[in-house]
């Protein structure tokens, strides 16, 4: 975000100083398209360093990139035409987001699905099989996965926990670690202690 925040307002300010924005617009994109590279090799051993340096870099690629967008088309149009440009922009640009989502929502559902099919060769589910074959890990889809990982059931483990701890049966004698029942001591076993 800083990164994005910094090369915007750098690029608004080389551009209202040279009036020229053609190598600051070919320069962001490069940016962002190294960004986007360098995100998709991204690992569960990458370290957090690494992973600032990428956003950083995509960062600055992407502030770089947007407001320059709106200021080239606005520079095309005639100052009687600048209302309808920028709103032109602004719905092609939260149009472009919404389908983009959407593709890519449905091509991670759908890897998701094709990775849950093959579940069960999983190394870490034959293991929690091996310790726990009553596991339901073998039978996971993406609606299960969802349903879990929504709020509602995550509302739903916690009233399931609840009402299992409510339902434990509990011992008004307590026990001793050794096991054996507590026994209230005799009147006659008490001292008092003395004072010195």
């Amino acid at each position: 975000m800083l990164g994005a925040v910094f090369s915007s307002t750098f690029a608004g300010q080389v551009i209202s100083r040279t009036g020229t924005y053609k190598l600051i617009t070919i320069g962001g994109m490069v940016l962002t398209v190294v960004g986007m590279y360098l995100f998709s090799h991204l690992s569960a051993e990458t370290s957090k360093l690494t992973l600032v340096e990428y956003m950083v870099l995509l960062g600055l690629g992407i502030g770089v990139s947007f407001p320059i967008y709106t200021i080239v088309v606005q520079s095309a149009y005639d100052r009687s035409k600048l209302g309808v440009v920028t709103a032109a922009i602004q719905m092609f640009r939260s149009t472009g987001s919404t389908v983009g989502i959407a593709v890519m929502g449905s091509l991670m559902n759908n890897a998701l699905a094709e990775r849950l099919a093959n579940i069960a060769l999983d190394p870490f589910v034959q293991a929690v099989q091996k310790v726990n074959p009553a596991a339901p890990l073998t039978s996971l889809n993406t609606n299960t996965l969802q349903g879990f990982l929504s709020p509602a059931g995550q509302q739903n483990r916690q009233r399931r926990r609840r009402s299992r701890a409510n339902s434990r049966p509990r011992s008004c004698i307590s026990s001793r670690p050794s096991g054996k029942p507590w026994r209230a001591p005799s009147p006659g076993s008490f001292t008092s202690p003395r004072s010195s």
